[in-house]
């Protein structure tokens, strides 16, 4: 998937977040207010929960509430919510079994009162000024959407890689829809709700609420639907958004089954029961290109890709052949292997794909470990000098005491009165002695 790939291999280091700054940072009443509100769903996410909320409390203009559903956490999580509740009049916890994320995320939206929503997720982190730039392009373009752009945060490595933003220049300067754009929209956004801020207004009048019954893909489902309805989509060049890749086993390496397609499923029937099916059609068909392309070459196994590759054929495909003037170039050549049924090509397609992926991380391991043997060896060299120049100092101190307390002992000696006494026996006879040879005869 184009919009799935990222921009550059460039790696960025990242400033961690200083947890107690954030948090005294919160509690300075003299900072502008904002009225968002930020939904976190919560499940056991311990691990990165504190530095998440961190991230939200330390905000260059406050939120107007932080909303965190625990959907039936079993480790520390609820608890630590319960905690940040009292300390923090700005967060609410509001606790259900566990019903998943899109359960969660919409029982934060039916909690919300803000103007603005933003979702976070509870592992991930935001820049201090998301809500500030995100806020201020909405009210000056009255956006119903504003999208900014997000990194990959690696936090093992400590360093993030920056994932590409909408090619298109002159979008940035304008609120738009989907009629004004050329480029398919995936080239506009990626099927992550959280690096959008939807106006709470246009959400409730469109009815928008996420589909529970999908297990994953319900961002995609989520962001075309409200993208089919919406007339004026404000864009954000920065990338305000550290999305946290190796806080556990990725969905890319477990079988999803056909969710993407389930998920394309409710777009068009969204899309037709408000009558911008037909005008959103080419977006529509480069959208399932795009879903299928990605969920093949991504499949966990042979079964998961063949079970991704028949839901395809029979369930959207034919809606792509009627349209496939619509079809961009940069799906026409996944588009055109499909029409000739060559499956096994496609397959082929898969297994390079996940050789590279496989190589790709197997590279960046070494990489790591060769970076983290080197800085081991820093710290050993640092180790051993550190040492050996405490061992110096000490003998030069030594050294030094050794020498005051020859001097000393110098000192007294000439003090003594019977150092004195030998003194002049010793220099007496020699004194008188010149004296006498020096006297005239």
């Amino acid at each position: 998937m184009q919009s799935r790939s990222a921009e550059t291999t460039a790696v960025i280091p990242v400033e961690p977040a200083d947890a107690t700054d954030a948090r005294d940072d919160a509690n300075r009443h003299d900072r502008k207010g904002a009225d968002v509100t930020v939904i976190v769903p919560v499940h056991n996410a311990m691990p990165h929960l504190p530095a998440c909320i961190d991230s939200i409390l330390a905000q260059t203009v406050a939120a107007a509430e932080i909303i965190c559903v625990d959907d039936g956490s079993t480790d520390a999580s609820a608890a630590y919510l319960d905690g940040l509740e009292q300390e923090h009049p700005t967060i609410s916890v509001v606790h259900q079994p566990c019903s998943g994320v899109s359960s969660a995320r919409n029982r934060g939206l039916k909690c919300a009162h803000g103007s603005h929503i933003l979702f976070v997720d509870a592992d991930d982190l935001i820049a201090c000024d998301l809500i500030e730039k995100a806020l201020e392009a909405a009210q000056r373009f009255s956006s119903q959407m504003t999208i900014f752009g997000f990194d990959e945060y690696y936090a093992e490595s400590d360093v993030c890689v920056a994932r590409e933003i909408c090619p298109d220049k002159e979008l940035y300067d304008k609120a738009f829809s989907l009629a004004d754009m050329s480029l398919p929209s995936p080239y506009l956004v990626t099927p992550n709700v959280w690096r959008i801020l939807f106006d709470r207004a246009f959400l409730e009048e469109s009815g928008l609420v996420f589909h529970e019954d999908l297990r994953t893909s319900e961002d995609l489902a989520f962001i075309y639907e409200a993208l089919f309805l919406v007339k004026r989509i404000a864009l954000i060049p920065d990338r305000l958004y550290r999305y946290r890749r190796d806080g556990g086993e990725t969905l890319t390496r477990k079988t999803r089954g056909c969710a993407g397609i389930d998920a394309l499923e409710h777009i068009r029937s969204f899309a037709a029961h408000h009558g911008v099916l037909e005008r959103n059609m080419f977006h529509f068909c480069n959208i399932v290109l795009d879903v299928a392309e990605y969920a093949t070459s991504t499949a966990y196994d042979l079964d998961d890709f063949g079970s991704i590759y028949r839901s395809f054929s029979d369930r959207l495909l034919g809606i792509v052949r009627k349209n496939e003037h619509l079809v961009h170039e940069r799906y026409r050549p996944f588009y055109e292997h499909v029409q000739k049924g060559e499956r096994p090509y496609l397959f082929f397609i898969y297994q390079r794909e996940q050789h590279r992926v496989e190589d790709e991380r197997t590279s960046a391991g070494e990489a790591w470990k060769q970076a983290h043997q080197a800085e081991q060896n820093l710290h050993e060299v640092e180790r051993w000098a550190r040492g050996r120049i405490d061992e110096l100092e000490r003998l030069l101190a030594d050294s030094r005491q050794e020498t005051q307390q020859a001097l000393q002992e110098v000192a007294d000696v000439r003090a003594s009165r019977s150092y004195r006494l030998g003194n002049f026996f010793m220099r007496g006879p020699a004194a008188i002695k010149r004296a006498l040879k020096g006297k005239p005869e």
